[in-house]
Order: C-alpha cells, then structure tokens, then sequence
C-alpha cells in the first residue's frame, strides 16, 4: 500500500514540478528594454507663417501687374495674399516637357492663377471704390470672371478628354483580358506555384 502511494505521490509532484518550475523562470525573466527615447531638437513650424523676406524673394519672381495685384489684395485680405503667394511659387515652376500637351497645360495653368489674382484684387478694390468707380470694376470683374471661366472649362474639357481615352483603353484591356482568361489564370497558377523559374526570357 505504501509503495503505491509513494509512486502516486511521485507522479504528483513529476506532475506539479516543471509547472511550479516554469512559473518560477517566467517570474525572475527580465523585463524588456524600455523603449529608445529619440530627442528630436525640432519644432513645428506653422505653415501659415511667412517672413517679410521670403514675401519679398517670392514677389520679385512675379511680373509686375501680378506684384500690383497682390499687394491690393494684401491691403484687404492677408490670408489671401499669402495664399496666393504661395501658390505663385508653384506656378512660376519651369519644368522639362516630354510633349507639347503638357506645356500648353503648364502655361494655362498659369493664366488661370494670373486671372485668379486679378479677379480678387478687383473684388477688393470693389469694396474701397466709390459708387461710380463701383460701376467700372464691376463691368472689367465681370469680363475677367468670364475669361477665367473660359479657361477653366478649357481645362475640364481636356480632363474630360482624358478619362475617355483612359475608359477606352481599360474597355479594351477588359476585352482582351475576358478573351484570355484560361491563358491568364495558368501563368498566375505557374507563378504561385514557382513553376516558371525555367520560362524566363534570360
């Protein structure tokens, strides 16, 4: 009897030993390094901001008549002025063009800011002018705004010329997909399956 619970009494503790062992390690594992504390020595900026300085780099860029409009616009509104000044920076970029289509875009681009410009530094002249110089900048806003507009719809126009011609294309990719559907399925299979490392060209 006694030899039977003695061997019970080993296969208990044989049972309990390496559990209470194991969470005797867990306990005295070292705890995981804290994490790296980077120091950057940097503050945000707000974007909003812009010094005398870099106003005056980013005017002498500009012609004379925009520089003109600004500084009205400015006198009314510095939110917009600084906006459009910084925009400015932007549309004064020279780039090399692949194909003529994009310069003729770039330059556009450009004469829409320049009548964006010019339409809201009539608007603020507009607000100081007496009743019949109101008369007068309503009549060239209006002629101004119409420009823009054309231009704009230019712009639409050729973006919408592009969609089309991408839809024709993805319609004709879908077509000739559609025609090759087995052929397509079995070279993705080959590749999945890495049995077109001995098909490749080199």
């Amino acid at each position: 009897m006694k030899n039977v619970l003695s061997k019970k009494m080993i296969l208990i503790l044989m049972l309990i030993l390496p559990t209470f062992l194991f969470s005797q390690e867990k306990e005295q594992m070292p705890a995981p390094p804290a994490p790296p504390n980077f120091d950057f020595d940097f503050e945000f900026q707000d974007f909003q901001e812009m010094d005398q300085n870099t106003q005056n780099e980013l005017l002498q860029k500009l012609n004379k008549e925009l520089q003109k409009e600004l500084k009205v616009i400015q006198s009314f509104d510095k939110q917009k002025y600084l906006d459009l000044l910084r925009e400015s920076q932007f549309k004064n970029m020279e780039f090399p063009y692949l194909v003529k289509r994009e310069k003729e875009m770039h330059e556009r681009e450009k004469r829409i800011f320049e009548l964006e410009v010019k339409t809201e530094s009539l608007a603020a002249q507009y607000e100081k002018a007496n009743k019949t110089e109101k008369e007068k900048i309503k009549n060239e806003l209006k002629q101004k705004v119409s420009e823009l507009f054309t231009e704009k719809e230019v712009e639409r126009k050729n973006q919408v010329a592009e969609l089309e011609q991408e839809l024709v294309e993805l319609k004709k990719s879908l077509e000739v997909r559609l025609k090759n559907k087995n052929e397509i399925i079995n070279r993705r299979l080959q590749e999945l399956l890495h049995e077109d490392k001995y098909l490749d060209w080199e």
